[in-house]
């Protein structure tokens, strides 16, 4: 059995994503996007800030969680569980259960105008990065995998996500396999986005439900020694990945007074409790 560990970072792949992202909604930005270094994303809690007019607004966010792949061509003892519902060859990673509880617990709420999706390469290997990354095709051969519904799995047991080569079908896994739903990626996105811009008041009740969700989030979190007791996942992450999931002092809510400063505040908070990329999008420009 080989087993094809990713050749190339998350964060290498998460710039990869998002260059092209928003390159393909240009129309769609006020002016090109800010990319802030690592240390001031640990600060900022986004990777892509547009700069937003007041007259345009926000009409659609998109929330990420990039990962990187493994890929399986063999089965063995210790995958037989994964290989008998996947197939062979199949791709997989490993997840923070705390974290997946809060994606799935935020997605599941339905809020308006607002996606939340682990990201995820349908490659492994470093030339391939590579490549894409200079053919524009990092996108095409990437999935976005929706867990909202799912349900809430143990956060003191080891789980992976599990999805076939052809990127068709996702489980998360412990034991039992539990079905996800696999989005392609949509680019150029402005036929099917909002038209019209949030509202500063709902795009408020928005950021209100996400804190409120994530706070009580926090104060449920297992404590990490009993996680590194039972767990091996903690220890497989990396260490700004541990760090990121489970903060030192709960969130602050901020005082929010118009779109632009909502939708940094979601950002803020997806990224520094849950570890997630906010692109934010906006309503096209006017033809010429």
């Amino acid at each position: 059995m080989a087993v094809f560990l990713p050749g190339f970072s998350e964060r290498v792949f998460e710039f990869g994503f998002n260059a092209e992202f928003a390159e393909s909604n240009k129309a769609l930005l006020v002016s090109a996007p800010d990319i802030p270094t690592q240390n001031q994303e640990k600060y900022l809690g986004y990777d892509v800030l547009f700069e937003l007019s007041t007259a345009g607004g926000v009409t659609n966010a998109v929330a990420l969680q990039h990962k990187t792949v493994r890929k399986v061509d063999g089965a063995s003892g210790t995958n037989s569980r994964f290989s008998a519902v996947a197939g062979l060859p199949y791709f997989a990673f490993r997840i923070d259960a705390w974290q997946f509880n809060t994606i799935e617990s935020i997605a599941s709420a339905g809020l308006p105008g607002v996606e939340f999706y682990y990201c995820i390469p349908r490659f492994t290997l470093r030339t391939d990065m590579n490549a894409h990354y200079l053919k524009r095709t990092v996108s095409v051969n990437s999935l976005w995998i929706d867990v909202a519904g799912a349900g809430a799995i143990d956060e003191l047991k080891s789980h992976s996500i599990v999805f076939t080569a052809s990127g068709s079908d996702a489980w998360v896994f412990s034991t039992d396999p539990k079905k996800l739903k696999v989005v392609e990626p949509r680019l150029k996105r402005a036929d099917d986005a909002r038209r019209e811009p949030f509202q500063f008041t709902e795009l408020r009740d928005v950021y209100d439900r996400i804190f409120r969700t994530v706070e009580e989030k926090w104060g449920k979190r297992p404590m990490e020694s009993e996680r590194r007791g039972l767990d091996t996942t903690v220890a497989a992450l990396p260490a700004e990945a541990q760090a990121g999931t489970r903060p030192a002092m709960p969130p602050t809510y901020r005082d929010v007074s118009n779109v632009e400063s909502t939708i940094a505040a979601i950002g803020e908070l997806l990224g520094n409790y849950v570890g997630m990329t906010v692109l934010a999008e906006v309503p096209l420009l006017p033809a010429a």
